[in-house]
């Protein structure tokens, strides 16, 4: 799976772990600086709902699935 694809071909359920996913997120400074509040957790709420639409779930993450066949 390849994650930031334009053109993803594969989407999982992240409904139940998008609490999980922001409380690790804000961990690591290196990914949202010094400023927590900074509408980290709004804006991912909203691209993970977009990426959700057709689904039967709320949140999604998407990928790049790539097959390899031997």
């Amino acid at each position: 799976l390849l994650w930031g694809a334009e053109e993803p071909n594969y989407r999982t359920n992240i409904t139940d772990t998008f609490d999980i996913k922001i409380a690790t997120l804000r961990c690591h400074k290196s990914q949202i600086g010094d400023n927590p509040s900074t509408g980290l957790e709004e804006w991912l709420r909203e691209r993970h709902k977009m990426l959700a639409q057709g689904e039967d779930y709320e949140l999604a993450e998407a990928f790049y699935r790539v097959e390899l066949r031997r």
